[in-house]
């Protein structure tokens, strides 16, 4: 990362406004570059929601943010199109 990206995002922003954070598609490109970047620069609870197809977690970018541990990073195996289930989940989201 250069020092001009680094300047995009001011990421104490998020230590002050933010304890979590909830990604949507976080095991595409950009959801993954977006996750990874919070998980190196804040404090930040990251919660990914995406629909895994893939059979082996070993090799997929979710084992990589796993690394960082449940406090700090946690996958959410659904499918967004679910609109029940999905309740569900936000509203125990909401709870933590």
């Amino acid at each position: 990362m250069t020092s001009s990206e680094s300047n995009l995002i001011d990421y104490s922003l998020f230590e002050e406004k933010y304890k979590r954070i909830l990604i949507t598609g976080g095991l595409g490109f950009i959801g993954s570059a977006l996750i990874f970047r919070l998980l190196k620069n804040t404090n930040c609870k990251i919660f990914n929601i995406d629909k895994s197809t893939q059979k082996s977690n070993l090799l997929s970018v979710n084992n990589q943010f796993s690394n960082y541990g449940n406090y700090r990073y946690q996958f959410l195996n659904h499918d967004l199109k679910d609109n029940e289930n999905l309740k569900k989940i936000l509203k125990n989201l909401l709870l933590l």
